[in-house]
């Protein structure tokens, strides 16, 4: 006899990789892609009926760190990742960290929508697939959690390096975090401000 499943366990989760329109990143203008990438934030999820939420995972190179951030209107906190993590490590933990934080702020907003500038970190955190990290897991449970609640929650790719103001200050703050002295960290340490 087949297992039931909960529908909500295995519901798709909203994974956008794709702009308005299609693009090749390196092949057209910085002014484009930015144009680009704004309309599809505006029209797809305009600020007044979704709360927007950018992370960014962060490798420096010469440092053996990696770093990753959230910031929105509710809040910013960069944090470090301990040594010999990867960028996806830094990126995974930065939209498992904004999944938390809907969680924790659905009175103040119906909807909303984490920008990532990762194609690999999303559909990662979005599978309905068995994984094996610890950080995608609590990703699909955070998921599945807001499915529950009926807050619609959106995986959306916005590309770095595209002048996007917030998107660029994630950067900075996941920058940050990868600065940050680190030796081998087992939970995250979160620097609010």
């Amino acid at each position: 006899m087949p297992q039931r499943r909960n529908p909500v366990d295995i519901g798709p989760v909203d994974c956008c990789l794709h702009l308005q329109q299609s693009i090749v990143k390196g092949v057209i203008g910085s002014e484009t892609l930015r144009n680009l990438a704004l309309e599809t934030m505006n029209t797809r999820y305009p600020q007044d009926k979704w709360l927007h939420v950018f992370t960014d995972g962060s490798q420096i190179e010469g440092y053996i760190n990696n770093g990753a951030d959230i910031h929105c209107e509710l809040l910013s906190c960069y944090m470090p990742l301990g040594q010999h993590s990867t960028a996806f490590d830094g990126e995974i933990k930065a939209i498992r960290t904004a999944l938390r934080l809907v969680n924790l702020y659905l009175n103040k907003f119906e909807r909303a929508v984490i920008f990532s500038d990762s194609k690999a970190a999303i559909p990662s955190a979005g599978s309905t697939e068995t994984v094996t990290s610890t950080e995608t897991k609590d990703c699909q449970v955070l998921m599945r959690q807001l499915k529950a609640k009926h807050t619609q929650t959106v995986l959306q790719w916005i590309p770095g390096y595209s002048q996007i103001a917030e998107n660029e200050y994630a950067d900075t703050l996941a920058k940050k975090g990868a600065k940050i002295t680190q030796k081998h960290i087992r939970e995250t340490s979160y620097h609010l401000f």
